[in-house]
């Protein structure tokens, strides 16, 4: 027995209704206080007070000397690039 045009039709509202469960989560902004750079005390913040709506990595490297050190948080990047901005 095939199901009724009006059951399709509410499935297909509650199906998109709950659409958002189906999309990843937005990653958790890191705090201001969390260091990105240890060699030089670099701080999510200080990246943030660059003021940009998007985060160029190598304006960052030249004003702050992110990654002059030992990279660490370059080689971490996949890590907080996403949740600094």
């Amino acid at each position: 027995m095939a199901p009724k045009e009006y059951d399709m039709k509410t499935s297909f509202y509650h199906q998109m209704d709950h659409l958002e469960d189906l999309l990843p989560e937005k990653p958790k902004k890191i705090d201001d206080d969390c260091l990105i750079c240890e060699c030089f005390c670099i701080s999510a913040k200080d990246i943030r007070d660059l003021g940009q709506l998007k985060l160029e990595l190598d304006t960052v490297q030249k004003k702050l000397g992110l990654g002059s050190g030992c990279q660490s948080c370059l080689k971490n990047i996949e890590d907080w690039i996403d949740r600094i901005i």
